[in-house]
């Protein structure tokens, strides 16, 4: 599959568009298909290497999502 991957801080230059390998869902896990996703300006400034580029609500731990509303085919 194809991804964006990030592996400096700068400009958009620094996105390169690569061949990565399918994941893998380990036992107990499910592999969501994203069609469409975006970016904000966070994740601008983030790739920029200014500001947090770890904010609060990332950093800490997380537990398992119990329930939530996802649309399309499982």
């Amino acid at each position: 599959m194809r991804a964006l991957r990030i592996d400096r801080f700068g400009t958009p230059a620094v996105l390169d568009a690569v061949d990565v390998p399918e994941p893998e869902p380990s036992p107990g896990e499910v592999l969501i298909r994203t069609v469409a996703t975006i970016i904000n300006p966070v994740d601008d400034k983030t790739r920029e290497g200014a500001g947090n580029p770890r904010p609060a609500s990332v950093a800490r731990d997380r537990k398992p999502l119990a329930r939530g509303a996802i649309a399309g085919a499982a």
